[in-house]
């Protein structure tokens, strides 16, 4: 799959970039030296860096420090990498740009979705068949369903989009059950109640007021 090799190469590159600052860090260099001095330095003792602190040399003498130069290589191909990634529909590492009514993003990415349902769909008839085959060498009967969520935003309800599903209700375009059903899907009704539990539960509250 292309955005797993892809990742893996940004991880490879990723590794590589870290390994290399190792040989970018500062690396103090003296000439001319006295071998106490040079003793010193090698061992590390009484030579200290920094702020506030002074090496001393010969009249001849020279301290400095050696840097090699900054290598922006990796980072550039880790960049090109996420570029890639976010044009194969990774939408999970791009920043937002704003705010977006729901029904925007939906318009926006549909055709992009479109490709990720097809893996969904692919995936779910791949995993339900494996299923099926091990249930019937186990000897189990019955149907196997298995489905992958497909929902790739957010499905909640706006204040305007219930408002809207109660007018539905209230001129008779739709019936109570539609419009439960529509707030299960949204997550505002928890699956597992039922229409019994959520009228009975009513009842005793309105009759309570």
């Amino acid at each position: 799959m292309a955005i797993v090799d892809i990742s893996q190469g940004h991880y490879q590159n990723s590794a590589d970039y870290e390994d290399i600052l190792g040989f970018l860090l500062p690396t103090p260099w003296m000439n001319g030296v006295t071998d106490t001095l040079k003793r010193q330095c090698i061992l590390r003792v009484f030579v200290q860096f920094g702020s506030g602190a002074m090496i001393v040399a010969p009249p001849d003498g020279q301290v400095g420090l050696l840097q090699a130069s900054s290598n922006q290589m990796h980072q550039e191909a880790m960049k090109h990498k996420e570029d890639q990634l976010i044009m194969l529909g990774a939408r999970l590492i791009s920043g937002g740009g704003g705010v977006e009514t729901a029904e925007a993003v939906r318009i926006k990415y549909s055709s992009e979705n479109s490709v990720l349902d097809n893996l969904a769909n692919n995936a779910s008839e791949a995993i339900e068949k494996c299923l099926y085959w091990c249930a019937e060498f186990e000897g189990v009967q019955g149907d196997i369903i298995f489905e992958l969520n497909r929902e790739f935003w957010d499905t909640k309800l706006s204040p305007q989009d219930i408002s809207a599903q109660i007018l539905l209700l209230d001129r008779g375009v739709k019936a109570m059950s539609d419009v439960r059903g529509t707030l299960r899907k949204s997550g505002e009704i928890e699956q597992s109640r039922t229409d019994e539990e959520i009228d009975g539960e009513a009842e005793v509250l309105g009759g309570g007021l």
